[in-house]
Parts: structure tokens; sequence; C-alpha cells
């Protein structure tokens, strides 16, 4: 099984403030900290780990601490198809700001993005399944005016909030096979302050399964015209920083998936998958404690 994860890199920055304020000027923090991030690592990363064939398609200028991470991520067996960005321009920055409780307030986020034009430069017929991670809608949806929509066995869209607009009150604007939201992004999409699952049952999801990850309260599925919830499968007290669980849910859900398992035992090694990643600082943490199984 090949898989392909296409999505863009960054250097994150997560402030871990004592209480969430109004005004970046008013926050104190407490830890500071400078990784690589980005789903589509996360997501080649843990399908490697899970002995699936895994290629990492990113756009990033390169530097000496993403040719480490590269070579980490060779180490571990995944592939790159690279998409080089410009020289001269700034790669991408996210600063998140947490609080103790290690919930996320906002975020800000300076893409040098991967482009509809890198992605129809992609053969995807060498694929079996395609992830896109946090691309945004319009490049998809030139991806679907030209005709161009990937030619796999199944099409995954790891949303984000960049990209709720693929899902709105009249339906999902793209179909793809799986797509990816946690709580707040499917909010988002449905414009609406609480858990309103009533509206999300209402939406039109064709064939696509959506998935939605909630954090402690566990996850819930919508496949054609059925609601599921399941309940985070393992537990932990051990949570050092909570970015990524989300991505490496989804690795293991779609391992679980192409295994041909169902859907409970999809989650449950989804949930493995990110409680392994909740309990290091950042990805490149992850893979060092990969490699060293």
């Amino acid at each position: 099984m090949k898989i392909l994860a296409i999505g863009n890199i960054f250097l994150s920055t997560s402030i871990i403030a004592e209480n969430f304020c109004t005004k970046d000027s008013e926050i104190y923090a407490d830890t500071l900290q400078n990784k690589i991030s980005g789903a589509a690592i996360i997501i080649s990363a843990v399908s490697a780990f899970l002995n699936i064939d895994a290629t990492l398609c990113t756009k990033s200028v390169k530097n000496q601490r993403v040719d480490i991470l590269f070579k980490k991520l060779e180490s571990l067996g995944v592939c790159f198809e690279f998409v080089q960005a410009d020289e001269t321009s700034d790669a991408n920055t996210m600063i998140s700001i947490y609080n103790q409780y290690n919930e996320r307030h906002c975020y800000t986020f300076l893409p040098n993005e991967v482009s509809a034009e890198d992605l129809q430069l992609i053969d995807y017929s060498k694929y079996d399944v395609v992830f896109f991670c946090c691309i945004p809608y319009k490049e998809i949806k030139c991806l679907l005016d030209k005709g161009k929509f990937p030619i796999a066995q199944k099409t995954i869209i790891i949303a984000s909030g960049l990209t709720y607009q693929y899902l709105d009150v009249k339906g999902l604007k793209v179909f793809p096979d799986y797509i990816f939201m946690n709580a707040g992004e499917l909010r988002g999409s449905l414009g609406v302050e609480e858990d309103d699952w009533l509206s999300f049952e209402r939406i039109n999801t064709g064939d696509t399964k959506v998935i939605i990850t909630m954090g402690k309260d566990g996850v819930v599925i919508k496949n054609n015209d059925v609601v599921s919830q399941y309940p985070v499968s393992d537990e932990t007290n051990n949570i050092v920083h909570p970015g990524g669980a989300g991505d490496s849910f989804a690795a293991g859900y779609m391992a679980g998936q192409l295994k041909g398992w169902d859907d409970k035992e999809s989650v449950s090694l989804g949930h493995k998958c990110a409680m392994s990643l909740l309990s290091v600082n950042s990805v490149e943490e992850y893979i060092d404690k990969i490699l060293k199984r």
C-alpha cells in the first residue's frame, strides 16, 4: 500500500500562557517552544511506522534544520517528492497560544503554500491513497475545475482552520472518501458556537465519511446518514503538548481502514497513535522516539 501525504511544513512557535488573553501584549509565556511541524510530516511518519509505504510531498525553504528532519524521515522509510519554495521567501510560520489546560486559543499562520499549480504536477496514479494535509479549499477546487482530481483508491482531506470551507450547511463542496476535522473546525463550518450535532446530521456528505475529533470527548463519525460517537479508547495523563494529535489520529485511523478494520478498531488505533504524539513536544521528537524503537 503506497500513500502520498501532501502539505506544508513550517516553523511552529507554541506559547503556553497561564490564561487566555485577548491581546498578544498581555500574554505572559511560561513556555516558549520552536519546532518544525506540519500535518504531512506527521501523516508520513506515522504511516511509515505502521509499515505503510509513505511519500511526503511538501513545499519549504531548505535549511539545515529541515535537512536534518528529512534525513530522519528517510531513516524511517519515508520517500520524498519535493516542491521547492522560492529561496527568497520566508518559510511558513505558525504561532499557537495554549492555556495551562493545553487548549488552543488562537494561531497566526503565514503560509508558503503548496499551490494549485504544484498539485497539478503530481502523478497521483502511482499511489493507492492520497492525503491532502491542510490544503486550502481554493487549491483543491482548482484541481476539480481542471478535471484533475486525484485518481487513487482513497482520497483523504485533513482539514484545518484554513480549510473549513470544504464544509458548509448545504454539504461538502468536495467529495473525497474521507475528511477529518476537529470540533472547532466543524463549528466554524456550521457557523455555530456550540457543538450542534443536529446541524451536522442534516449536512449532505454523500458517500464521504466525515470524522470529527473532539479531544477527550472522543470521535464523531458521519457515514452517509448514520452518525456514531466513539469514546477515547486510551486515557492518558501524560500530555506534554497537544499539537498534531489530530493528524496522528488520522494516520492511525486510516491505517486501520486500509486493513479492512471497522470504525471501532480504527478509532482505537488512531487514539493510540495520537496518545503517542501527545507524550512528546514535537514531531521531531516523535520521529526520534520511533527511530529508537
